[in-house]
């Protein structure tokens, strides 16, 4: 690169840097807990990763130049897809952007984890109880699809750059059972063309039950702006993160009346648009735990907290399900290892069924905490009625074992999952071919866990991607595994050591040792 233009890059980068901090009134105020300390520093190596793509954007699109102040940064993040499909350098640049957003995202999950196994858990929330608050019966419009075990039923989320899904695209995603989407009219046109050709899949909209996922610079903020948690010290609105367009989204305050009656309706609409099957709920540990924007609105009292919790549970959870359960699939984003119970507690008494990522949790507590989420799942399978669950996987390897293999208990020597698959685990610089390679070798473990766990009305998700553009063999793997039947299971799955389960099915054996990473999958 010439001097000349790298210096006029430079000072652009400068300038666009500047906007943006500007634009998202720099770091939030934080009480630099260990966490929040790392994830601050991550979020400084995203700002400079955001110095360097922004000349680039400004050579590319001749409209952002002539913007200013929050209208340059919105416009910015919206076509940040749009930039990366014309250019590598910030395609690459935004890929290491996201990797360094999911580093956040597994910090922030541990943050949750331990803060709700600390000595204060029973403060923040109390685990509802079913028998006396019932348990909510599968909507009709669920109970009337075609479900049976001759198949894994298969769950996704995808989108697309620039352009409308093609028809080869659009029969591909057809071929799945079950897809989340936003509620934009965009997705209903899609979800629209998608029964068309499957009328049998089940299509879910979306509501965040803390973030609002649109900016300050909407309706909804201006003509409501007490409906927003503000930082109880300084007044200031707290937002789902420090830099991007997460500095942009502020955070719903379910204490206020009003807000409820909204969220709730707009629940309603959703299921009564006529192509949403129904919705998911997502964030809800975020409002249970110790969240920082969160615990930054409430004053630091326990007991505050815990009210604060009671309302989300009472007075809109509890009500949500009652007034719109028989409309459609409400499901959360709320399984989830770590807590008491994966807070299956809540899915029995609020919810017809849960979405699940970070299934295998984090690396520290790998194995504690996808034993109990499986050990949760099992009992789900085991008590009265019915609950839709999907399971969305990271397509990786799972994280190295801390114990030798050959000294663990319950060893399984026939497993053709090896366990020195995870020394790529935190591999960095994968190139596509490295990543279809590393989803295929993972799958058959993942696929362990998953009939581990699956009970009528399962989903697996399974992509490195929920972007089309990465090429199909990403968001929409094909597997043999996919074709073969595994038939109704011969009973639940049975933990015969302290991490290790096996369960039977029609046409499949499973064995699964969470410990040492290895499953044995034997097709009959």
């Amino acid at each position: 690169m010439k001097r000349s233009t790298y210096l006029w890059r430079l000072s652009r980068g400068i300038l666009f840097l500047t906007v943006l901090i500007t634009a998202n009134r720099t770091i939030a105020q934080t009480d630099f807990i260990p966490v929040e300390q790392a994830v601050y520093k991550i979020q400084q190596e995203q700002k400079t990763l955001i110095y360097k793509m922004g000349p680039i954007a400004l050579e590319l699109d001749s409209a952002l130049a002539s913007l200013s102040g929050s209208a340059k940064v919105d416009h910015f993040y919206k076509n940040l897809d749009l930039y990366a499909s014309q250019d590598l350098k910030f395609s690459q640049l935004l890929d290491a952007h996201r990797l360094l957003e999911k580093q956040v995202q597994e910090l922030e999950a541990q943050s949750n984890t331990a803060f709700e196994n600390n000595s204060d858990s029973e403060a923040m929330f109390q685990l509802p109880d079913a028998r006396k608050l019932g348990i909510p019966k599968l909507p009709e419009s669920i109970l009337n699809k075609d479900w049976s075990w001759d198949k894994i039923h298969r769950y996704i989320v995808i989108r697309k750059r620039r352009t409308a899904f093609t028809e080869d695209e659009l029969r591909t995603i057809a071929s799945f059972d079950m897809i989340q989407m936003a509620s934009d009219q965009g997705s209903l046109d899609l979800a629209k063309e998608l029964k068309a050709i499957n009328p049998n899949m089940i299509c879910i909209g979306y509501r965040n039950v803390i973030i609002w996922h649109e900016t300050f610079d909407t309706d909804l903020f201006r003509n409501n702006p007490n409906w927003f948690l503000k930082n109880f010290k300084t007044g200031a609105y707290e937002t789902h993160g420090s830099t991007g367009q997460k500095a942009q989204k502020p955070l719903f305050d379910l204490r206020v009346p009003a807000m409820r009656d909204w969220w709730i309706k707009d629940v309603a609409s959703q299921c009564d648009q006529g192509v949403l099957d129904g919705i998911l709920i997502d964030a809800f540990a975020k409002v249970l735990t110790g969240w920082g924007p969160k615990r930054r609105s409430i004053e630091t009292d326990p007991q505050a907290t815990k009210e604060y919790n009671r309302i989300f549970t009472d007075e809109l959870l509890l009500r949500n399900i009652r007034e719109n359960g028989h409309k459609g699939l409400i499901i959360g984003n709320t399984l989830r290892s770590g807590y008491p119970d994966a807070l299956k507690s809540f899915v029995d008494v609020y919810l017809h069924g849960s979405y699940m990522e970070w299934i295998e949790g984090n690396q520290e507590h790998y194995v504690e905490g996808l034993s109990s989420l499986l050990d949760a799942l099992i009992q789900i399978g085991k008590d009265p009625g019915d609950k839709v669950l999907c399971f969305q996987f990271g397509a990786h390897y799972p994280p190295p074992p801390k114990v030798k293999v050959e000294n663990a208990q319950n060893h399984i020597p026939e497993s053709t999952i090896m366990p020195e698959m995870g020394e790529h685990y935190d591999a960095r610089n994968k190139t596509h071919e490295d990543i279809v390679k590393e989803m295929r070798e993972a799958f058959p473990y993942k696929l362990a866990i998953f009939l581990i766990g699956a009970n009528k009305y399962s989903y697996m998700g399974y992509a490195s991607t929920v972007v089309s553009n990465d090429g199909l063999e990403r968001w929409a793997p094909q597997y043999p595994e996919h074709n073969k039947k595994i038939g109704r299971p011969l009973g639940h799955a049975t933990k015969k050591g302290k991490y290790y389960y096996e369960r039977e099915f029609e046409h499949v054996s499973v064995k699964l040792n969470v410990e040492t990473r290895e499953a044995v999958l034997t097709w009959k």
